[in-house]
């Protein structure tokens, strides 16, 4: 019972959805008019869906890329503790939770 109330609050403070790097608000826009293009169907939309899919796989890669280089400055700048968070990093791929690296 205290677990539970306790796991709740925590809920309704923070939430559960981890929001990493990768989603800002240009990579979150790009994907949206993708999707909304997709739903269309027309002719026209098929062309500016083509150019919207591109425009979002490029900012999905730059934000990516945004990230490992900001990972890669934090263990730079703060050695003492960066060999626990490159291990944590490390275990993380290791079981296939690449998603949580990004929002590092």
């Amino acid at each position: 019972m205290f677990r539970a109330s306790i796991v709740e609050a925590a809920d309704r403070c923070c939430g559960r959805k981890v929001v990493g790097t990768c989603r800002g608000s240009n990579v979150r826009d790009a994907i949206r008019l993708k999707k909304a293009l997709v739903a269309c169907g027309t002719p026209e939309a098929a062309d500016r869906y083509r150019q919207a899919k591109w425009s979002a796989a490029t900012a999905v890669a730059e934000a990516k890329t945004r990230a490992w280089e900001e990972f890669g400055e934090a263990m730079e700048n703060d050695f003492q503790t960066a060999s626990k968070r490159f291990w944590t990093t490390i275990r993380h791929l290791r079981k296939g939770k690449q998603c949580t690296v990004n929002t590092v």
